[in-house]
């Protein structure tokens, strides 16, 4: 599901992050943040989570997907933990921990730390340590 290199400009990775960037102010407003998660638009990030392209406008629209899920986490909401952990994220953050740039590395810890910090969010991944 990698996206070729050469079908992202540094132009069209701008505009989609600008798009993500709305997004992430839809993600941290406490009116929207429990439709943002019913209408399961945290999962349309993860193809940009996915990609192992080091390539800058790669990078860029990781560092802003990982951005909006940075700003579900910040707000200590059970239904955020509770709706993440039923997806991929700590798999995909762990790679991105290990691969991505530095900035990306930050934002990933950040969220994993946050899902750790949660009862429940530790718990499931001492639970299923094999999908690490």
């Amino acid at each position: 599901s990698n996206a070729n290199a050469a079908d992202l400009t540094p132009n069209a990775s701008n505009r989609v992050c600008n798009s993500l960037a709305l997004l992430q102010c839809v993600a941290s407003h406490p009116d929207t943040r429990p439709l943002f998660l019913r209408a399961r638009l945290p999962l349309l990030l993860f193809p940009f989570l996915n990609t192992s392209s080091t390539d800058r406008p790669f990078e860029y629209l990781r560092l802003t997907s990982l951005g909006v899920i940075g700003a579900l986490v910040k707000v200590d909401d059970q239904s955020v933990t509770n709706f993440l952990l039923n997806t991929e994220i700590v798999p995909l953050c762990l790679r991105i921990m290990e691969n991505g740039s530095e900035l990306s590395k930050t934002v990933a810890t950040f969220i994993v730390q946050k899902l750790l910090l949660d009862e429940a969010g530790l718990c499931f991944v001492c639970q299923t340590p094999e999908r690490f």
